[in-house]
């Protein structure tokens, strides 16, 4: 009878523990997407990357002599890369174009708000709008 209830006891702890495991990985994971998030969209790393781009296609993309047209489709094809790039950007920060019009339209109203020191306005938005 005494070992029945330290099984029990020690089984509520292994449940316990991997409860506790779970939510330490869920976190983690959590806390790993955010900062790759963040570090993908923030100016710096968007400047780079552009300039990086730009460096690559400087000398990849030389144009070879007599070949005028070669250059033109190069540079669709990396204006066209370039413009997939910033959707998937604005895909993994916002959900979508749908949710980056969201954030611009909440940004402006803000901004208007601010600028008529006027909360009636903003506050018959929000309330018509709340998300």
């Amino acid at each position: 009878a005494s070992y029945d209830e330290e099984i029990r006891e020690a089984e509520a702890r292994l449940v316990m523990e991997r409860q506790i495991l779970d939510a330490n990985v869920s976190l983690c994971i959590h806390r790993a997407r955010e900062t790759a998030v963040s570090t993908i969209t923030s100016p710096q790393f968007l400047l780079a990357a552009l300039g990086f781009g730009f460096i690559t296609a400087r000398f990849l993309l030389r144009p070879k002599q007599g070949s005028k047209q070669e250059t033109g489709v190069a540079k669709k094809s990396l204006i066209g890369a370039l413009v997939a790039t910033a959707f998937s950007i604005v895909q993994a920060q916002f959900g979508g174009p749908l949710g980056m019009a969201r954030w611009a339209a909440t940004k402006w109203i803000e901004y208007r708000q601010r600028q008529n020191n006027s909360g009636a306005a903003y506050a018959e938005s929000a309330r018509r709008y709340p998300y």
